[in-house]
């Protein structure tokens, strides 16, 4: 018998009982894994995701250029609950929003339209499965997005955006993250609508905290920038500098390492003229 056994056993568990267990909870995780990858969106490598615009540079041009990510060394089934959890609340949120007798919710490929009749070129790609999010894409600012929803409420065109997070990082919150700024900024842009409703719940115990924001012409010019330079780079096959203060969470360290071991170390003619 095992020591788990053992334990389990001096626990007032049986050995037969734990090997029970464990197979039922083997055969879950399998389940959740097969869920993730039948649920899996896939997106077209010629175009960034929002949710990716605050990131580097670097990793922007790697997903831009359909680069390699870094393969994973086992699937976390936790993780994929949570995301999956957060969609399963997504869509609760969504339906409620939409039965609340202030709010008119907006069908979104008429939104599209109506983006069109701006001169923006947004294209309505289609619905899921449960028809909650409509998929878009435009093609002049290489971004794929998908809104949690676009909604009038006190004369107002908004974009909804919910966010679930831990209760750690809800009660820490006080306003919208920048990264979720940028994210946002896109949808804006590819709709036309300015105005922002960030709808954040704290997963473990359901708190809310809504922010309207407006998208400042500042921040249009960020994201327009940054899709400006990283195009470019796209197109002269040459990646931008690394930022180090956002490598945590990229999905590109491997083949960024390496880019950085084949940079040309710089000539001595080049050194010469450096200044110390």
């Amino acid at each position: 018998m095992g020591l788990k056994n053992l334990i389990a056993v001096a626990q007032g568990k049986s050995a037969e009982n734990v090997s029970f267990e464990a197979a039922f909870l083997k055969e879950y995780e399998e389940a959740v894994v097969r869920y993730e990858e039948a649920h899996l969106q896939p997106v077209p490598t010629e175009f960034y995701r929002p949710s990716s615009m605050y990131g580097c540079e670097r990793m922007l041009y790697f997903q831009r250029s359909g680069a390699e990510r870094d393969p994973e060394d086992s699937k976390d089934t936790k993780i994929m609950e949570i995301c999956h959890s957060g969609t399963d609340r997504h869509t609760r949120i969504q339906h409620l929003v939409a039965s609340m007798p202030g709010v008119k919710t907006l069908d979104l490929e008429e939104a599209v339209k109506e983006a069109q009749a701006k001169g923006i070129n947004t294209e309505f790609v289609g619905w899921n499965h449960d028809h909650t999010e409509g998929r878009c894409l435009n093609r002049d600012m290489s971004i794929y997005f998908q809104p949690d929803g676009v909604l009038q409420y006190r004369g107002k065109d908004i974009i909804l955006e919910i966010k679930t997070e831990s209760t750690y990082k809800h009660s820490q919150r006080f306003e919208p993250e920048m990264n979720h700024k940028y994210q946002a900024t896109c949808y804006g842009l590819g709709l036309g609508i300015d105005y922002i409703l960030f709808f954040y719940e704290d997963r473990n115990f359901c708190g809310k905290k809504p922010y309207l924001w407006k998208i400042t012409p500042e921040m249009k010019e960020a994201v327009l920038s940054k899709i400006k330079r990283v195009n470019a780079a796209v197109a002269a096959g040459e990646p931008p500098e690394r930022d180090d203060s956002k490598c945590t969470y990229c999905n590109y360290k491997g083949i960024c390492k390496l880019t950085d071991q084949a940079a040309p170390e710089p000539s001595e003619e080049a050194l010469s003229g450096v200044m110390f």
